[in-house]
């Protein structure tokens, strides 16, 4: 779409009172989508929506496995206990809470529709998510990786003719995200280098290449992180398609090698157990056991030739495809269609 055109459907808004202008003006007859999770730092937002009682909706997909969500009581209340030692994540916690209680009170709204991508979709819907299962209309969508999928599984075409296993790459020293959210960073060259040591392992008893599948964020042009070893972006699903394995710590993109039907290799590193004790590294840990994958210290690892890399879980990769990335209704077709087929029912009130 020509750049002109495209500004034509985005609107700014630099402050509250802006958007509730906009919003008092159209709810009436309008349809706003999300793209953000309910909780504590958005409750203002929310409020707004609110107010003027807006027909919402939510897209629920890019879900990922949670230890919390499965955990006992016990599990959850213990490792709260190792979060309130820091006083930010008590605060957190407490207004994360209230926010639920928010929306469980009336006073934040629940979504009208949750685009639900698998039947854990619901749960990204963020604090107070069971008034949506018991109040929203929930619509069977694909993950975007799903759709990827679907689309890229149709074509022949290489990126690569030699074998090679993949990485998929989480630009986890200097991610945005991690600024903005006020996330400690784990040390650039600590990090780096322990990787490039693993997979030089990799390449000389295995005899394949590591390609790595650059983060969408990443910044890798002017910066060797990976030292000579090929670094593609946006190329992700085609890169998992026809690799070997795929490497990798939590990405979302672990869906594609799911879906493609490939060997994981989960990877952590003692930088990541000691900045990420309570946080991505048991989430790696769980993310390996519930699709029966091998979890790996590249600091400490075994003799690469035992590692498990050539065999899946067939079960537990079916699992995981319906609880996180599509449905039976919605597998056969894409995200895109089923969208606009919702949209076009709303011009004679049919989704209300």
């Amino acid at each position: 779409m020509h750049e002109t055109k495209q500004k034509e459907f985005v609107r700014y808004f630099s402050a509250y009172d802006v958007l509730e202008e906009a919003i008092r003006q159209n709810h009436h007859h309008a349809f706003f989508i999300f793209h953000i999770n309910y909780y504590a730092a958005v409750y203002k937002l929310f409020k707004l929506f609110s107010k003027y009682k807006c027909f919402t909706g939510f897209f629920a997909r890019g879900m990922l496995p949670f230890p919390l969500l499965k955990e006992s009581l016990y599990t959850k209340v213990l490792k709260k206990m190792q979060l309130l030692k820091k006083r930010s994540a008590l605060k957190g916690l407490v207004l994360n809470q209230a926010s639920g209680w928010a929306k469980k009170l009336n006073i934040i709204q629940p979504f009208n529709i949750v685009f639900t991508a698998g039947t854990e979709g619901i749960y990204s819907v963020g604090y107070g998510y069971k008034r949506e299962i018991a109040k929203a209309k929930q619509i069977n969508i694909n993950a975007v990786d799903y759709d990827q999928f679907m689309a890229v599984n149709q074509s022949d075409s290489r990126l690569i003719n030699n074998p090679y296993c993949v990485f998929l790459d989480e630009y986890l020293p200097h991610h945005p995200d991690f600024e903005i959210l006020k996330i400690p960073k784990i040390d650039a060259n600590a990090y780096y280098d322990s990787l490039n040591t693993f997979f030089d392992k990799i390449e000389h008893d295995l005899g394949i290449k590591v390609i790595i599948a650059a983060h969408p964020t990443s910044d890798y042009e002017n910066y060797k992180a990976y030292r000579n070893r090929l670094t593609l972006k946006y190329k992700t699903a085609e890169l998992v398609k026809n690799s070997v394995f795929v490497m990798a710590h939590i990405s979302t993109s672990i869906s594609l090698a799911v879906l493609f039907q490939k060997p994981l290799l989960f990877l952590y590193s003692n930088e990541i157990m000691e900045t990420y004790a309570y946080t991505r590294y048991p989430h790696i840990l769980f993310f390996a056991d519930i699709l029966n994958a091998k979890a790996v210290n590249v600091n400490n690892y075994e003799t690469i030739t035992s590692l498990p890399i050539h065999n899946h879980d067939a079960e537990q990769y079916e699992r995981y495809k319906y609880k996180y990335l599509t449905s039976p209704e919605s597998e056969k077709s894409s995200t895109k269609k089923i969208l606009l087929s919702f949209l076009e029912s709303l011009k004679y009130g049919a989704a209300h």
